[in-house]
C-alpha cells in the first residue's frame, strides 16, 4: 500500500524552531567569532533544505520517489532533531554564567567561561559537522528527488504523446472511410448529372419555341405599352386645357380675395358662410383706411376674375363664393344714368329713347 507523501509540517516546523534557537544562541553567547558564524550558516543551510522539502511535498502528487524521500527525510529529520536539542542542552547549562553582565558571581562566571572556552572548539566542531552531514544528505534527496520527478514526468509526457498519435491515427482513418464514402456519392452524383444533361438539352429544344414565343410577345407589349403612353400624354393634354373654374379643388381651400386698395386676404369659407359676416369682414378692414365711406355706402363691386362676372348680392353666397375661386373688388365711384332711367326710383323704361317719357 503505497503511503502518501507528506512530510509532516509539524515536524518541519519543530526543527526549524530548534535551528532558530541554537543560531540565538550562540549568537547571544559569542557572537563575533569566526567559528560560531560558520555554525549558524551551517544552521541556515538547513533550515532553508527544511523548507525546500516541505514546499515540494506540496507540489508534486504521491509516488515511490517522492514516498522514499519522505521516509529518509523524516529518519534525518530526527536525526537533526537529536543533535540540536544536544547542543542546546550544553549551551544552557551555561546560559546564566555566559550571557551579557553574566550570574554577578565573578568567581563562578569566570570558572564557567574558563570551562566553556576549553570545551566549545570540540563540541562546535562536531555539531558543525553533524550539522553539515545532515544538510548534505537532505540536498542530494531534494536532487535525486528532482531527477526521478524529472524522469517520471517526461515518462508521463510520452505516454500523453502516444495516446495522442493512436487518436491520431484512429481519426485519421475514421476521415479517410469518410472520404471514401463522398467520393462514391460524387461518382453517383456526376453520373445523375451526365443524365439529366441529356433531359435538359432535350428541353432546351422543345423551349426555343417558347423563346420564340416569348420574342413575339414582348414586340406585342412594346406596342400595347407605346399606345398606352400615347394615351396618356392625350388624357395630360386635356387636362392641362380644362378651364380653371371646372378643375378640382380641395373643400378645404379658402377663396382668394383683392380688394380694391390691392391688399389679398383668404376667405375661409368653414367661418364666412353668408353675406352679413363677408360685409362684415370688409368694413373691419376698411376701418380707419381709404375708402372706409364707400364701404359703409356699400359702393362698391365683386366680380370673378376668370369669368369676369359680377357676383350680385341677391345670388346666395355659397354660390358666389366657391373653393379656391379668385374675386376682385373695386370701388363704384359715379354711376351715369342713361335716359330711359327714371332719376327718382332709378327703374329703367322698355321703350325707345326717342319717344316722350313723362315720369
Amino acid at each position: 500500500m503505497a503511503v502518501p507523501f507528506r512530510f509532516s509540517a509539524g515536524d518541519c516546523i519543530a526543527i526549524c524552531i530548534l535551528v532558530k534557537d541554537a543560531i540565538k544562541a550562540l549568537d547571544d553567547t559569542h557572537g563575533a567569532s569566526a567559528e560560531y558564524r560558520e555554525v549558524i550558516r551551517e544552521l541556515w543551510s538547513l533550515d532553508r533544505a527544511l523548507l525546500e522539502v516541505e514546499m515540494l511535498s506540496r507540489s508534486y502528487e504521491t509516488t515511490i520517489e517522492m514516498n522514499a524521500l519522505a521516509h529518509t527525510v523524516r529518519r534525518v529529520a530526527d536525526q537533526c532533531k537529536t543533535c540540536i536539542e544536544t547542543f542546546l542542552a550544553k549551551i544552557k547549562t551555561h546560559e546564566r554564567t555566559l550571557c551579557f553582565g553574566g550570574s554577578g558571581i565573578r568567581w563562578k562566571d569566570a570558572r564557567e567561561k574558563l570551562k566553556w572556552a576549553l570545551l566549545q572548539k570540540d563540541d562546535l566542531a562536531n555539531f558543525r559537522t553533524e550539522i553539515n552531514g545532515h544538510s548534505s544528505a537532505i540536498n542530494m534527496l531534494l536532487i535525486t528527488a528532482s531527477v526521478s520527478l524529472t524522469r517520471l514526468n517526461d515518462k508521463r509526457l510520452n505516454e500523453r504523446l502516444d495516446i495522442y498519435r493512436e487518436e491520431v491515427d484512429s481519426t485519421t482513418h475514421q476521415q479517410l472511410a469518410v472520404l471514401e464514402k463522398v467520393n462514391e456519392k460524387l461518382d453517383e452524383n456526376t453520373r445523375s448529372l451526365e443524365a439529366q444533361g441529356t433531359t435538359v438539352s432535350r428541353l432546351a429544344e422543345r423551349m426555343k419555341y417558347f423563346f420564340t414565343l416569348g420574342t413575339e410577345l414582348k414586340t406585342f407589349m412594346s406596342r400595347i405599352l407605346t399606345l398606352n403612353f400615347q394615351t396618356y400624354n392625350i388624357l395630360v393634354d386635356l387636362q392641362r386645357r380644362v378651364p380653371r373654374e371646372f378643375e378640382p379643388c380641395w373643400i378645404q381651400e379658402p377663396a382668394i380675395w383683392t380688394d380694391p386698395l390691392g391688399r389679398i386676404a383668404p376667405l375661409h369659407l368653414e367661418l364666412i358662410n353668408s353675406w352679413e359676416v363677408f360685409e362684415s369682414v370688409i368694413a373691419a378692414r376698411f376701418m380707419n383706411a381709404p375708402g372706409e365711406r364707400k364701404i359703409r355706402k356699400k359702393e362698391y363691386a365683386i366680380q370673378d376674375r376668370l369669368s369676369q362676372q359680377e357676383l350680385e348680392r341677391s345670388r346666395p353666397f355659397v354660390a358666389c363664393f366657391l373653393p379656391g375661386r379668385q374675386v376682385d373688388m373695386s370701388m363704384v365711384f359715379k354711376q351715369t344714368n342713361a335716359g330711359t332711367t327714371c332719376p327718382g326710383c332709378g327703374k329703367e323704361c322698355i321703350q325707345g329713347s326717342s319717344n316722350a317719357i313723362t315720369w
